[in-house]
């Protein structure tokens, strides 16, 4: 939002006046906990991972959700898949007979190798993801966990009476 009160041609400068006082008032109420959760969606977003419209502090706090998350996931699909076995290459059989070989994460490479992706500028975010599955097994499922989620400003009881 912090881009928004830059603008200076008069033209513009009500209306993104009369958004930012709106997007300020409605930032300002959400609780905390929320806020870090929209933040994280917005790191999912390959259309605005880098998050310019964040100061460091909160881009801190959405990469930190985005670890919780992607720790949490790894953890459920480890649990529900056995480990994908290494096949091993003849020299390997032949020196090293009984040891067994597992793949590893050392934890947040998928995380360093997505903020190296370049810049997804339109289309469908569910749909990059679904495309970059398999450079991004653990990530992909974070996203589509979170971004799949419809977004509406409208109160729930509302859209349930309607």
């Amino acid at each position: 939002m912090k881009h928004l009160k830059t603008t200076t041609s008069a033209l513009i400068k009500e209306p993104v006046a009369i958004m930012l006082d709106d997007l300020t008032k409605r930032w300002s109420n959400i609780p905390e906990e929320l806020k870090t959760i929209m933040m994280g969606c917005c790191v999912l977003d390959p259309r605005c991972k880098e998050l310019n419209f964040f100061n460091n502090n909160e881009k801190t706090q959405a990469f930190d959700w985005l670890k919780k998350e992607y720790l949490a996931m790894h953890h459920i699909r480890n649990t529900m898949e056995p480990p994908k076995k290494k096949a091993k290459t003849f020299l390997e059989s032949v020196l090293l007979p009984n040891q067994e070989f597992t793949l590893q994460h050392d934890g947040f490479e998928e995380i360093s190798e997505y903020c190296l992706e370049p810049n997804f500028l339109v289309g469908d975010p569910l749909l990059w993801w679904h495309q970059k599955k398999l450079k991004f097994p653990i990530l992909s499922l974070v996203a589509k966990k979170w971004l799949a989620m419809p977004a509406t400003s409208v109160p729930q009881r509302a859209v349930v009476i309607a």
